[in-house]
């Protein structure tokens, strides 16, 4: 455990300091909260009309709602691209099982990208529940039958919740 640890929090330091760099930052999450900002506003305006985006903020129109007019702004570390970067680091920590760890990290970004991200509580519980079935499998002589069972145990729960 303390070897995964070592290596979990060397990884996840250098994804991070390599994330965090200006010319990266501006290349990889500035348009990613910008698409995301624009993806939600649209999904809104399913609801209500004047629901628009602008750059990572999702605004209402003063003209239909003009004693409520508001506005939510994405900001960094509300976009889903730091839950991914850890649970990368995490994954790549585990013993070398290198096709595994490439199905779970592209399962992870999924999760990310199509479950909705205002769900935070829910989008936390998915990841942890996706880097324990991911420990499990590896470890596990039954792989898929544990892997479905734990998945769909975690989908009931949180449905009945």
């Amino acid at each position: 455990m303390r070897i995964f640890l070592v290596i979990f929090s060397l990884l996840a330091i250098a994804i991070f300091a390599f994330h965090f760099q200006s010319a990266i930052y501006e290349a990889t999450t500035e348009p990613w909260t910008q698409l995301l900002a624009a993806i939600s506003a649209k999904l809104i305006t399913l609801f209500d009309d004047g629901v628009w985006s602008e750059g990572v903020q999702i605004l209402t129109d003063p003209a239909t709602n003009s004693e409520n007019f508001r506005g939510v702004q994405i900001v960094a570390g509300c976009n889903g691209i730091e839950a991914w970067l850890v649970l990368v680091a995490a994954i790549m920590a585990f013993p070398p099982y290198s096709y595994l760890k490439l199905r779970w990290i592209l399962l992870g970004m999924a999760v990310i990208i199509f479950f909705p991200l205002y769900w935070d509580a829910w989008l936390w519980k998915l990841l942890t529940a996706l880097l324990f079935v991911f420990a499990t499998q590896i470890y596990s002589p039954i792989g898929r039958q544990k892997l479905i069972g734990v998945l769909l145990g975690f989908l009931a729960v949180q449905v009945l919740n």
